[in-house]
């Protein structure tokens, strides 16, 4: 299972500059067959997964790549925090795994 590190700290692997972000926000884990769990780390203004009924926030989610997510007050998606650390996102249901972009 790869992880990935969420936040505004620079030693994250995905960094959002955005004050309403937490230092250590979240972290993006790689459960393999095209589902990626999104977990909060205590952030101050939350994680959240837009669904059916709106945005909700969550502390724990298993989303597919095409989840919109909302990181403190950042809209992005699970397919843009991959690919910001040069991860391809696969599609569930997918015998792939999860492949590195050969550019970063």
């Amino acid at each position: 299972m790869q992880r990935y590190s969420i936040g505004r700290d620079e030693g994250n692997d995905v960094i959002i500059n955005d004050v309403s972000v937490s230092r250590r926000h979240a972290e993006l884990i790689d459960v393999g067959g095209g589902v990626y769990k999104l977990v909060d780390s205590g952030s101050s203004n939350g994680t959240w997964c837009l669904g059916d009924s709106g945005w909700q926030q969550v502390i724990s989610a298993e989303l597919d790549a095409d989840a919109l997510v909302r990181i403190g007050n950042h809209d992005t998606s699970v397919t843009t925090l991959l690919m910001a650390v040069g991860v391809t996102p696969i599609r569930p249901g997918s015998d792939a795994e999860t492949r590195r972009n050969p550019s970063r």
